[in-house]
């Protein structure tokens, strides 16, 4: 009698099991094919056309060569990517030669103003010495200034922003290279547009911008300025600003800032071996800019 019962009891489990397994497992299927398209633009190329774009240039030793204009924007909505232009030679001789970013700013009338926004490292004011640049007003601009330093700094605990100081102009020589330099003493004298100065906060932005930076450009600013070297000196010393932010799009099309113009340098020494080089740059992304505020037009 226990036998027989067992065995009936054994049966009945295995009846369970297979009909447990045949329940169904799930209520809906739902299937997405998402297509992402690439948010940092060269020259309005994407993936791959992107990465096939040539510049063919020819000079003399002794002289500055330029590649052809690009320019980069951001179509990502809401984040400004950080992005560097990083060169590297990969035939030829590379001696005698310097590979360097130049950024092209426009001051256009009743446009807003142009800006270049590097990424400074985390400096803070009581180790800061200077920041610098050089800078070339172009052949044909109206007015002879130099681009201004907008700096703002933030509590290291908070992240807060509290101060934005705006530097002064200097006056220019048509056509020519020159280094601008502010220095401590030159951004201390400044009254901050909003906040105050405190030793221990560190920076949080730095942008290069043109004309007097007070709402849209008026007749006789117009200008065209390249920028080029953008270096923060501090306690340990020169750190040039390799990395720059590509601003995200705003509804209103009328600021400049929001394309980020350059060519790349090509400046030979006198010296420099007769031959062809080939240059490869690639624009790196980095990160995106979360500091929270952003000086922008």
């Amino acid at each position: 009698m226990n036998k027989k019962m067992l065995i009936a009891v054994l049966a009945i489990a295995l009846l369970v099991g297979t009909a447990s397994a045949a329940l169904l497992t799930y209520f809906g299927r739902i299937t997405t094919t998402v297509m992402v398209s690439q948010s940092v633009k060269l020259d309005g190329l994407g993936y791959p056309d992107s990465m096939n774009v040539l510049d063919e240039v020819s000079g003399v030793a002794g002289s500055q060569i330029h590649g052809d204009l690009h320019w980069l924007t951001n179509a990502n909505p809401d984040t400004d990517a950080i992005v560097s232009l990083d060169s590297t030679i990969i035939s030829g001789d590379s001696d005698g030669l310097t590979i360097v970013p130049k950024f092209r700013l426009d001051a256009v009338v009743d446009q807003d103003n142009d800006d270049l926004f590097v990424i400074p490292p985390t400096t803070i004011w009581n180790d800061f010495v200077s920041v610098s640049f050089d800078c070339l007003v172009e052949t044909g601009s109206a007015y002879l200034k130099s681009p201004h330093v907008n700096i703002a700094l933030r509590n290291p605990d908070t992240g807060e922003a509290t101060c934005l100081i705006v530097s002064f102009e200097y006056d220019v020589s048509l056509g020519v290279w020159q280094t601008i330099t502010f220095t401590k003493a030159d951004l201390g004298s400044v009254t901050p547009i909003f906040g105050s100065i405190v030793p221990t906060d560190m920076f949080n932005s730095v942008s290069i911008e043109i004309a007097d930076g007070a709402g849209v450009i008026t007749a006789g600013q117009e200008q065209t300025v390249w920028v080029k070297n953008p270096t923060i000196r501090a306690g340990s010393g020169p750190i040039l600003m390799t990395w720059f932010r590509v601003p995200h799009p705003y509804t209103d099309d009328n600021i400049p800032a929001r394309t980020v113009h350059f060519v790349m340098g090509y400046d030979f020494a006198m010296n420099a071996v007769a031959g062809e080089r080939t240059v490869r740059t690639e624009v790196t992304y980095q990160g995106i800019y979360t500091q929270g505020f952003t000086w922008t037009p």
